[in-house]
């Protein structure tokens, strides 16, 4: 009968350790196997990611060196043609602000904007300035060169001739030559010792990968990036007055739409698990958002992959030129501002608490 008690007494606890959500990884049994969501996303986004960045940063340097070399129409549209493919390549990246992407300062590096025109000048003209200087952020990266190749409603020959002055033309590869070599850094860094380090802290602590992800991906980039610096800011949606001029792709006039729809799809992809070069899903945190609904009896998984359809919706539906927009319908980019907002709020209640994931990150926007 003791015997008996002993093995009814072991197998209860065998069930129940099966049942259990580790705080410290999904490998128990019966648990969500949250390291292999780190592994595909290591190993299907952000290394793949980060490879086609570095190949797409070096072609935009050896296009600006040609063109620097040789101002010609045909140099400056081959330019023209590798900022953009280097740029939307960076806008399927960027939101990968943590790890190397954090400690090189990727965001702020490569796509502060609006672009100080006044101060690249001045630094042109003096002909020295410090790239790394931590107040010259608004001086380079993807919108600075697009100021120097598009230049403020110029025409491609005045453009050509402005590059005659070698001081114009050495800027312009010092500013590619960063992005090229902060593209292959990173790249390298993820490819080497980052990348155990990231698939192994598989909690969802502060210091885990996923508690990382959300308190500096999936909440502050989307807040700050997408939400508020491609829509909110020159919609003024939170001022009195619109400001046109702040923009992305401002000088380019073209390229608003195709820039924040590759932020978007980006975003979309890291909740699904998509594949950077193959399209297909693999294991995600909407996976694990659907597996904790399956355990609530809610309807959060389906909640946001509708707010995440409803982001894309909008902005396609926009027109390229987001100047043009915020001068003449800036209600337009509200609506995508409004689409946005309801994901943040939608992982910053249901998402944060479903997953149990500490959230450290605060900001003031009251959702």
């Amino acid at each position: 009968m003791k015997r008996l008690f002993i093995l009814i007494t072991m197998a209860i606890a065998g069930f129940l350790a099966c049942k259990k959500e580790s705080k410290k990884g999904g490998t128990v049994a019966g648990a969500f196997n949250r390291k292999a969501i780190l592994v595909n996303m290591a190993d299907s986004l952000i290394i793949p990611g980060y490879r086609d960045f570095e190949i797409k940063a070096m072609e935009l340097d050896t296009k600006a060196s040609l063109f620097a070399g040789r101002p010609t129409e045909d140099n400056l549209s081959a330019l023209r043609t590798s900022w953009l493919n280097a740029y939307t390549t960076w806008q399927r990246v960027a939101l990968w602000n943590i790890g190397p992407g954090m400690s090189e300062a990727m965001l702020s590096n490569l796509n502060t904007y609006p672009t100080n025109v006044v101060k690249i000048e001045a630094d042109i003209d003096a002909g020295g300035y410090n790239l790394n200087d931590n107040f010259a952020k608004a001086v380079q990266g993807f919108p600075a060169l697009e100021y120097l190749i598009y230049g403020d409603n110029k025409d491609a020959i005045s453009i050509i001739t402005a590059f005659s002055d070698a001081k114009r033309a050495k800027y312009l590869t010092d500013l590619t030559g960063k992005i090229s070599a902060l593209a292959s850094k990173v790249k390298g860094e993820w490819g080497n010792s980052y990348r155990n380090t990231f698939v192994n802290a598989e909690g969802l602590d502060r210091g885990s990968s996923l508690g990382e992800l959300f308190n500096n991906t999936f909440l502050p980039y989307v807040e700050m990036h997408n939400r508020e610096a491609k829509f909110g800011i020159p919609a003024g949606q939170r001022t009195p007055q619109t400001f046109p001029e702040k923009v992305e792709g401002y000088y380019s006039k073209t390229y608003s739409k195709q820039l924040a729809l590759a932020a978007w799809e980006a975003y979309k992809g890291a909740w699904l698990g998509t594949g950077y070069t193959t399209g297909k899903t693999g294991s995600s945190l909407a996976d694990y958002v659907a597996y904790m609904d399956s355990k609530k009896s809610t309807q959060v998984y389906t909640k946001l992959r509708n707010q995440l359809d409803a982001i894309g919706s909008t902005i396609k539906g926009l027109d390229n030129n987001f100047n043009s927009v915020a001068k003449n319908n800036p209600e337009k980019l509200k609506e995508v501002w409004s689409a946005y907002q309801s994901v943040i709020t939608t992982v910053k209640t249901d998402i944060a608490s479903a997953l149990s994931v500490t959230i450290s990150y605060v900001d003031n926007d009251g959702d």
